[in-house]
């Protein structure tokens, strides 16, 4: 199992268009999913502008926005992905009260993001 970043880098040069983001979040979902071993929380598969307007702006169901910002070479990461954030009582309260938008910022290009 590798250890690196969950979204890998585009090519140097590379714009990311909107696509690409939702294919880069999909991408970490996954990862994120087969790398720890219980499920973590539900993620939004959205730009964050579009998390933004519905956390906002929704009246069927507004919530408050959580961001999740995620840093492969962070020593803690692997600590709180596995101990905390997959835990079964954090994933239902963030399930049941938020919106939950990750972003893995490992990459220098995603940190530009």
């Amino acid at each position: 199992m590798t250890w690196d970043c969950l979204v890998p880098e585009p090519y140097v040069g590379e714009e990311r268009s909107s696509n690409d983001e939702i294919r880069a979040m999909e991408q970490f979902a996954r990862v994120f999913a087969e790398r720890y071993s219980t499920p973590g929380p539900a993620l939004y598969m959205g730009s964050l502008d579009e998390a933004i307007t519905h956390s906002l702006f929704d009246p069927s169901t507004p919530c408050p926005l959580v961001l999740y910002v995620h840093h492969d070479h962070s020593i803690a990461t692997n600590i709180f992905c596995e101990h905390v954030l997959c835990a079964e009582k954090i994933t239902t309260y963030l399930a049941e009260n938020f919106i939950v938008w990750a972003w893995d910022r490992t990459n220098d290009i995603n940190y530009q993001r």
